[in-house]
């Protein structure tokens, strides 16, 4: 369980990543200060797998023309659309 992650200045993305990845239906406790709000607000989160979609758009434009647009390509691309 992470108890706390207090810094003054910026962490890096790799850093946040490795503090919230943990077993499968654990739960870790996010504390989060917004600019300007002066008051940090605690969230308790699940962990969990996290979906990511290969494409944010798809839609038909005409009777035989479709659009969707691929945002990331990978192994289960073609499944999604």
């Amino acid at each position: 369980m992470i108890k706390s992650v207090a810094r003054k200045k910026k962490i890096t993305n790799e850093l946040v990543i490795k503090k919230l990845k943990g077993k499968r239906g654990t739960k870790v406790k996010v504390t989060v200060l917004r600019h300007g709000s002066g008051k940090p607000k605690d969230y308790l989160i699940v962990r969990d797998v996290i979906p990511t979609l290969a494409f944010d758009a798809a839609y038909m434009t005409d009777k035989n023309t479709g659009y969707v647009r691929i945002t990331k390509f990978s192994a289960t691309t073609l499944r999604g659309i």
